[in-house]
């Protein structure tokens, strides 16, 4: 599975190694889809509100 535009990913750092792990829409990441609808790419404002929403619900 090639990773395509608009792909959600994970990145974390093992080992000394930075890994990317495709994710699905079902995963958590999946619930910040609202933010990129009709976007190109979410500012860093929104993925903090996004954050906190997540954390508060």
């Amino acid at each position: 599975m090639a990773l395509q535009p608009r792909d959600y990913v994970e990145v974390f750092a093992r080992d000394g190694v930075a890994h990317i792990v495709k994710m699905n829409s079902d995963n958590l990441t999946g619930k910040f889809n609202y933010l990129i609808k009709d976007k190109e790419f979410p500012s860093a404002e929104e993925i903090k509100n996004a954050i906190k929403k997540t954390r508060c619900s």
